[in-house]
């Protein structure tokens, strides 16, 4: 993998021209992405150093340029959820607290960019930041914002609602509320995503399937 785009955590960008920037965080971005699914901490860290240093120019460009706004807003949701996901490995308490201010970050950039998809996405990883933080009530309220998101966005796949109502019924469980409805919506949810989502019907659906399973089996 080619790693030239880093220089000491730094990304080597021309500032003047928000395109060029924009080109080249999206290939930094998706180099980071792949460092953060391995397991070496020499790697996680710079994927984790690379999208932080990438963050304060893509946040200028959503401030100044209307052109480039959603598109830099998008990149900046990426590069927090990047950041949630790797600040909160080994859930320690300051891990969280970090975690839950870089998920709440996506959560906030990701409705600059208009993108209902990667908003959803942003909120259902919120929730389970606020499930390990043991603030399930505040996760219940995102994960209802995210289904008002599902509900007027017609056009996005069952997928997303699998993912919401499967989060939503553990943690009603966990506040010691009856998940019961929720399962059966996300049960529900999903033979529509396998019926009619069949091409997304992936690594995205199968650890929320595995939860609908075990809570109504287990």
């Amino acid at each position: 993998m080619n790693l030239s785009t880093f220089s000491q955590g730094k990304p080597r960008i021309n500032t003047s021209h928000p395109e060029d920037i924009l080109a080249q965080c999206a290939m930094g971005i998706a180099a980071c992405r792949e460092l953060s699914k391995g397991t070496n901490a020499s790697e996680l860290a710079l994927a984790f150093d690379g999208v932080s240093a990438y963050m304060p120019v893509l946040k200028a460009i959503v401030t100044e340029s209307v052109q480039y706004k959603k598109k830099a807003a998008n990149f900046v949701t990426q590069c927090a959820r990047i950041k949630t996901a790797l600040g909160r490995i080994g859930w320690q308490q300051e891990n969280l607290q970090q975690a839950t201010i870089n998920a709440q970050e996506a959560v906030s950039f990701a409705r600059v960019a208009d993108d209902p998809a990667l908003l959803i996405s942003s909120q259902v990883s919120l929730a389970w930041v606020y499930y390990y933080d043991h603030r399930s009530q505040q996760g219940l309220q995102v994960l209802q914002d995210a289904l008002n998101t599902f509900k007027q966005s017609p056009s996005l796949p069952h997928s997303f609602e699998v993912r919401i109502y499967s989060a939503q019924a553990v943690l009603e469980a966990k506040t010691g509320q009856h998940p019961e409805e929720a399962l059966q919506r996300a049960h529900s949810a999903l033979h529509k995503a396998a019926n009619k989502d069949y091409y997304v019907f992936s690594d995205a659906i199968v650890p929320d399937a595995v939860v609908i399973v075990s809570l109504k089996w287990g």
